[in-house]
Formats: structure tokens, C-alpha cells, sequence
């Protein structure tokens, strides 16, 4: 009898259910209406960590020599931080970087990019690798910053800049790091 029920039930409920407009199918279809944050932006720069083309692939900015280390470097200390990629496009591209000064907020300062960056204002990354022996086919690139032809000279929020072919406004990615500058010395002593 039991078993007949629970039989009875689940017919009249996949009977019912459509005629009643299907109580949650419209939050499911809702959900599909509303706009969905996506991984990948592709109108205007966003002053955050983001990907404008579907392409690009493992990001990873980090002090060098230690992929864990977070992207903060010391002004005065002479540090650089390693810049990676993968574009599965698997071709060579000319993807060019510049570097944007921010505020606490991670808004664009008012600082000229000549006030905060040394020699050159934008530099093409040159530094990359073909896939081998590999499904899915991908060119790797990796560059190492600050270097002789663009240097920062002012500590804060940072934003690099990625894109393609030496035109702004085809942008690749945008990725946040911090540049600060050690003025005071704690050291601490304990005594019993």
C-alpha cells in the first residue's frame, strides 16, 4: 500500500506541476535572464584582476624565484616580479604591457605615467615559448619587471596592463600588484 502512494503521488505531482507553471522552472529561467558577472570583460578597462579575451589563460604575477610570493615589491630593494600567461591560440602575438598608478581605492591617480615610471612608458613582452607534445596548443609568456627599460619610482597600487599589437585599446588582461617602500625598522626584544 505504501508503495502504490508514494506511485500515485509522483504521477499526480508530474501531472499537476505543469499545469501550476512550474513552481520553480521560472526562478531557473530568472536566473538565466539576469546578467552574469563573467570571467571575461570585454568592454572598457576594469581596474582589477581581469581577462578581456577568452584566450588568455593562467595568470600568474609573483615575486620572482617564489611562484607563492605575493605581487608586492620593494622600491628601494631592487625586487622584480615575474608576469605569466598562456594564449591558446597557440600562435605568436605581439602583446605590449604599461603600467597604471592607482589610489587606495584601486582608481587611476592623477600622476602622469612620467612621474611614476622611468625610461619607457609601454614595453613589448618578448619572452615566450610554444607548447610540445601537448592536446590543446598554447604559446607561453613570461616576463620579468621592473627592468631597465621601464622602472617605477613612486610606491602604491599598481595596475599592468596587457594588450596586443601596441594599441591600448585592444586589452588583454589587467592585473593588480603593489610596490611599497620600507621607511621604518621594528625589532623586538623580550625579557623575563
Amino acid at each position: 500500500m505504501n508503495f502504490s502512494i508514494r506511485y500515485f503521488l509522483s504521477y499526480f505531482l508530474l501531472l499537476i506541476f505543469p499545469l501550476l507553471g512550474g513552481a520553480g522552472v521560472g526562478l531557473a529561467q530568472d536566473k538565466k535572464n539576469q546578467p552574469e558577472e563573467d570571467y571575461v570583460v570585454t568592454n572598457g578597462i576594469r581596474y582589477e584582476d581581469r581577462v578581456y579575451t577568452p584566450n588568455i589563460k593562467s595568470i600568474l604575477l609573483h615575486g620572482t624565484g617564489f611562484i607563492l610570493a605575493p605581487p608586492q615589491i620593494d622600491l628601494d630593494g631592487g625586487e622584480q616580479l615575474e608576469f605569466s600567461f598562456d594564449d591558446l591560440d597557440g600562435d605568436n602575438k605581439y602583446y605590449w604591457y604599461t603600467l597604471i598608478h592607482c589610489d587606495a581605492l584601486w582608481k587611476p591617480s592623477d600622476l602622469m605615467p612620467q612621474e611614476y615610471l622611468t625610461n619607457f612608458m609601454e614595453e613589448q613582452i618578448t619572452n615566450f615559448s610554444f607548447s610540445s607534445g601537448t592536446m590543446q596548443k598554447y604559446t607561453h609568456y613570461t616576463w620579468i619587471f621592473p627592468s631597465n627599460n621601464i622602472k617605477i619610482n613612486k610606491t602604491g597600487n599598481y595596475i599592468l596592463k596587457v594588450y596586443l599589437d601596441g594599441n591600448k585599446d585592444k586589452l588583454v588582461l589587467t592585473k593588480r600588484f603593489m610596490v611599497y617602500s620600507n621607511k621604518v625598522t621594528v625589532t623586538g626584544n623580550v625579557h623575563q
